[in-house]
Formats: structure tokens, C-alpha cells, sequence
């Protein structure tokens, strides 16, 4: 199985046009939800329609089981 993690100017720029970037979701492989990305896009959520797409976002992968949390060894990785 895939595993993919989509960077956070992704998920930004779907924000603004949920119809971007279909190919990435709809090929194969499992979107995980990286918390460092979780992270950046709290940090720039700064509308209340931005939060609400966030919190439904985080919803989603909370429900599924898929926010990853890096490990110190990730970083580590060449």
C-alpha cells in the first residue's frame, strides 16, 4: 500500500479550489495528515471559513486514524 502525505501549500490551495490537484487524491495510495503540516495550517487559519474547513479536515483523518506524528529518526533520514 502507498502511503502519501500532501505538503501544506496543497491543502491550502484546495482550500481555495477544492476541483485542484484531483489526480493527487484520486490515484492510488492512503493520504496520512502529518501533525508538523497540522501545525502550519492552524497556524495560517485565520478566518472563521478557514477554521471550519480545518476542523473538518482534522475530523476526517482523526475519525480514519490517520495524523502521523514524526519521530525524531524521520528527521534523521537523509
Amino acid at each position: 500500500m502507498i502511503k502519501k502525505i500532501i505538503d501544506t501549500n496543497i491543502y491550502i490551495d484546495l482550500f481555495l479550489n477544492p476541483d485542484l490537484y484531483e489526480d493527487i487524491f484520486l490515484s492510488e495510495g492512503t493520504i496520512y495528515l502529518s501533525s508538523v503540516i497540522l501545525m502550519e495550517l492552524i497556524a495560517g487559519a485565520h478566518t472563521k471559513e478557514a477554521r471550519k474547513s480545518l476542523k473538518e479536515l482534522i475530523s476526517f483523518f482523526k475519525s480514519v486514524g490517520r495524523i502521523i506524528i514524526p519521530s525524531e529518526m524521520d528527521y534523521e533520514k537523509p
